[in-house]
């Protein structure tokens, strides 16, 4: 099984306990913290990767270090990991976690990659198509690009929605001579 197809399966899982318990978005928060701090404590990551500790070992350093300050779903997640030898993978799981909450919530991400900073009315227009195409509420991101400036300051955009094939692209632009 791939870790993708694993992590899959926790998020999956984590989204259903999360909408059982009304708790999507609170959850996303907690998770996403959780992996930061994972990902910015490199001794944290070593420590639930170790596959000569004991289960019973990385569970109390865990439940020391994180009760009551996280939710028992994320400590149960966080269990079932140890417990196949898939603590490592907590940030992939909060990959697609994310990616199923926004599907679910009917949210398309999108990065604007432009040469200039986009006017408002520019942000809008884009965001309407993209909105049109997927039909999903659109939250977007612009990323300054100078190289799109062969294209005198056309813009596109990525999407890493269910909606959209990943890096499905939208282009729609303006001319620096007109």
């Amino acid at each position: 099984m791939n870790d993708r197809r694993a992590a899959s399966r926790y998020a999956d899982a984590l989204l259903q306990a999360a909408r059982e318990m009304d708790a999507v978005e609170p959850l996303r928060q907690e998770l996403n913290s959780l992996v930061a701090a994972m990902e910015a404590t490199p001794e944290l990551r070593d420590f639930l990767a170790r596959p000569d500790l004991e289960m019973e070992q990385k569970e109390q350093a865990l439940v020391a270090a994180l009760g009551g300050r996280v939710s028992e779903v994320l400590v149960s997640l966080l269990r079932v990991l140890l417990e196949h030898q898939r603590g490592q993978e907590l940030p992939a799981v909060g990959e697609v976690y994310n990616e199923l909450a926004d599907d679910a919530e009917g949210i398309l991400r999108a990065e604007a990659h432009t040469a200039v900073t986009l006017t408002a009315e520019e942000r809008a227009r884009l965001t309407a198509a993209l909105a049109h195409l997927t039909g999903k509420q659109v939250v977007l991101t612009e990323t300054l690009d100078p190289a799109c400036w062969p294209e005198c300051g056309s813009w596109w955009a990525t999407t890493s929605s269910t909606a959209a094939p990943p890096g499905a692209w939208v282009a729609c632009g303006r001319s620096c001579w007109g």
